[in-house]
C-alpha cells in the first residue's frame, strides 16, 4: 500500500477535523488546566520589551529548557493574531496532527491501514489536553511520527531514514523531554529486536542518540539547580492503576460511558477483520508502553502526573500490532470505529460547551481590572465542571495573557520554565498553593504587594483570606462565583455582575 492520500481520506479528514476543532473555537477559554500558565509564559515573551511592565526586572530567561517548540510556535503566531487565538491555533494544529501521524504509523511497511487512523481524533483529546500540557501536546504527534520512522528504519536502515530520525529526535528535545525519553526507549527497542547482532544494533542506534548528551546535561542541571526537583519518588502503584490507565487513555474521564467507548475502539478493528500480527516483534512497543503506564512513578524529580501521560501512545501502538486478515471487507463492520470516534467527539463537544457556560463570567472580571496590575488568584471551589482536570486552578493567568501585568501563583516560579522569577523577586508561594489557596496568609505571602485579588468561591471569602491586613481589600465586582477585590479600599465598584 502506498502513502498516497485518497479523495475519501481527504473528505473524512475534513469532516472529522471540523467535528473535533469547531468546539475549540466557540468557547471563550479552552478547558485546559495548565494552559493559562503556559500561555502566560508566551505573554511575558510578547511583552518583554514593554518598559512599563518591567518584565526584565522581575524575570530571567532560561533558554536551556526542553519546552521550547510549543512556546516558539505560539509566539510566532502572535505576529499574525492575538495571543489567545494563537494558542488555540497551536492546540488545534497539535490535535489534528495526531490522526495524520497515526495514518503514517499504520501505513508503515506497506500495511493496509483502512479507517483505523480515524481513531487518532478521539486519541488526540488526551490527558495532556485536559491538563493543559501544551508542549507535551505538541510533542505527541512528533513522537508518533518518530515511532513510525523507527519501525521503517529498523526494517530498512537507509541513510535518509537515519537523518530523518535524527531530526525528529531533535524536534522532540525541543518539545518535551518526557516524550523524547519515551520514544528513544521504545524506538530503540524496536531497532534492537530487528538488528542481526549487537554491533549492528549499536550502529543503528546512533541517529537516535543525537540529543542524549543534551538531555543528560539538562537532567543533571535540574538535579543540581532546583531543590524542588529533589523530592522522593512517588509511585502510587496498585491494582487500581489498571482501571486508571484505561480511563486516562481517553483523557481521564471516568465512568461506564468512556470505558465503553475505549472498549469499542479496541474491538472495532477486530470486528473489521484485523487480527494480531504473527510478527511478535510488532507487539514489543505496545507491551512496553503498557508496562510503563502500569509501573512508572506518578512523580519524580519534581514532575507529577508522569505515568498517565504515556497512555496516549497505547492505542496507536496497539493498532500498529494488528494485520489485515484475508476475510472479505464489510462496510458495516468497518464503520464501527468511525462511528465510535464520532460519538466520543460529540461528547467532548458537549463537555466543552458546559465548561464554557461555567467560565463565561471570568471575561467580565478581566475587563474590570486595569492593565498591568499585580493580581493574586485562587480557586476555592475546586469543581471540575465535567472536565477531568482541575480546570480553574490556574484560570487567573488569563489576565496576564489579555492585559499584561503579573498573576500569582505563577509557573515562573518553576525551574524548567522559559521565563522564571529572579531569585530575589520570587513570591513565597509553594507549588501546593494553587491546590489550597485558602492557606493564603497576608503577612507570609506579602499581600500588600498585590493590586487586585480574584477568587472563585460560592460565598464571600474575604473575612478568612484577608485576615491580618491593616486595610482589607474591598469587593469591587462580583459575577456568579467570581469575586474581585481591590487592595485600595477606596476603589469604587466597577459595576454589578450577576449573582
Amino acid at each position: 500500500m502506498t502513502d498516497r492520500v485518497t479523495r475519501w481520506e481527504r473528505l473524512l479528514f475534513a469532516a472529522f477535523s471540523a467535528l473535533a476543532v469547531i468546539p475549540l473555537w466557540t468557547v471563550e477559554y479552552l478547558p485546559m488546566a495548565d494552559l493559562p500558565q503556559q500561555t502566560a509564559q508566551v505573554a511575558i515573551w510578547r511583552d518583554w520589551s514593554d518598559a512599563q511592565l518591567g518584565y526584565g526586572v522581575e524575570y530571567e530567561i532560561n533558554w536551556f529548557t526542553p519546552y521550547l517548540l510549543g512556546y516558539c510556535l505560539t509566539y510566532l503566531l502572535t505576529y499574525l493574531m492575538p495571543l489567545k487565538m494563537a494558542v488555540t491555533f497551536t492546540v488545534t494544529c497539535a490535535l489534528l496532527a495526531v490522526p495524520l501521524a497515526l495514518r503514517r504509523l499504520l501505513g508503515r511497511g506497506g500495511r493496509h491501514r483502512g479507517l483505523m487512523w480515524l481513531a487518532g481524533f478521539p486519541i488526540a483529546f488526551s490527558y495532556a489536553f485536559y491538563w493543559g500540557f501544551l508542549n507535551y501536546l505538541v510533542a505527541t504527534p512528533i513522537g508518533i511520527l518518530f515511532l513510525a520512522e523507527s519501525f521503517e528504519y529498523a526494517r530498512d536502515p537507509t541513510k535518509r531514514r537515519a537523518v530523518l530520525l535524527g531530526l525528529l529526535s531533535i524536534a522532540l528535545l525541543l518539545s518535551h523531554i518526557l516524550v523524547l525519553a519515551f520514544c528513544l526507549f521504545v524506538g530503540g527497542l524496536v531497532v534492537i529486536v530487528r538488528s542481526p547482532g549487537a554491533a549492528s544494533a549499536a550502529r543503528r542506534l546512533v541517529p537516535m542518540a543525537l540529543p542524549v548528551p543534551l538531555m543528560m546535561a539538562w537532567v543533571a542541571l535540574v538535579g543540581r539547580g532546583a531543590q524542588r526537583m529533589q523530592g522522593s519518588i512517588e509511585w502510587r502503584v496498585g491494582w487500581g492503576r489498571t482501571l486508571d490507565v484505561a480511563g486516562v487513555t481517553l483523557g481521564g474521564f471516568r465512568g461506564l460511558v468512556p470505558l465503553s467507548i475505549l472498549a469499542l475502539l479496541v474491538l472495532a478493528p477486530l470486528v473489521a477483520g484485523y487480527r494480531p500480527s504473527r510478527d511478535h516483534r510488532r507487539w514489543v512497543p505496545v507491551v512496553v508502553t503498557l508496562g510503563i503506564s502500569l509501573l512508572a512513578p506518578f512523580k519524580a524529580m519534581g514532575t507529577a502526573f508522569l505515568y498517565p501521560r504515556f497512555a496516549v501512545f497505547l492505542l496507536p501502538l496497539y493498532l500498529f500490532a494488528l494485520d489485515r486478515s484475508s476475510a472479505e471487507r464489510s462496510v458495516w463492520r468497518e464503520s464501527l470505529l468511525p462511528t465510535t470516534a464520532v460519538a466520543w467527539l460529540l461528547m467532548v463537544g458537549v463537555a466543552l460547551a458546559h465548561f464554557d457556560s461555567r467560565a463565561s463570567g471570568f471575561a467580565h472580571v478581566v475587563d474590570a481590572i486595569p492593565s498591568g496590575q499585580r493580581v493574586l488568584y485562587g480557586d476555592l471551589l475546586r469543581t471540575r465542571e465535567g472536565i477531568p482536570a482541575p480546570i480553574f486552578m490556574h484560570f487567573g493567568a488569563w489576565y496576564q495573557v489579555e492585559r499584561g501585568g503579573f498573576v500569582d501563583y505563577s509557573f515562573a516560579q518553576l525551574f524548567p520554565q522559559l521565563f522564571r522569577y529572579r531569585p530575589e523577586r520570587a513570591p513565597a508561594f509553594t507549588e501546593e498553593f494553587p491546590w489550597e489557596p485558602e492557606r493564603f496568609e497576608w503577612g507570609k505571602h506579602a499581600g500588600d504587594r498585590y493590586d487586585y485579588f480574584v477568587f472563585r468561591a460560592a460565598d464571600d471569602p474575604s473575612a478568612a483570606i484577608f485576615d491580618g491586613a491593616a486595610r482589607p481589600p474591598a469587593l469591587t465586582f462580583r459575577t456568579g462565583d467570581w469575586w474581585l477585590y481591590a487592595s485600595d479600599p477606596d476603589t469604587p465598584p466597577v459595576g454589578r455582575g450577576e449573582n
